[in-house]
């Protein structure tokens, strides 16, 4: 099973996983495709899980309601970050 931050390559492309959600008895992951050298792109995708293996998801009201899950909980990472930041460094940084 991918956990969060876990790396992982599927049809040729290298991934990392942000995060993940059960939704409507169904686990997704929200992910982030990587270059070949392992960096970040702007391309962001979302899997649903399945016991022998993952699919893109592409149906829009399964994404409808799953992106703002995920949205919210990378906000609330972004808050520990600059929480974080904010207590051990001068300034912290604008969200």
């Amino acid at each position: 099973m991918i956990k969060v931050n876990d790396l992982f390559e599927l049809n040729g492309k290298n991934y990392i996983a942000l995060d993940k959600t059960m939704y409507d008895n169904n686990i997704y992951i929200f992910t982030n495709e990587l270059a070949a050298n392992e960096e970040p792109t702007k391309t962001f995708k979302v899997f649903r899980i399945y016991s022998n293996g993952l699919k893109e998801e592409k149906q829009k009201n399964i994404l409808s309601s799953v992106l703002p899950i995920f949205s919210e909980n990378m906000n609330k990472k972004l808050e520990v970050i600059n929480e974080y930041y904010v207590n051990n460094f001068e300034g912290g940084v604008d969200l």
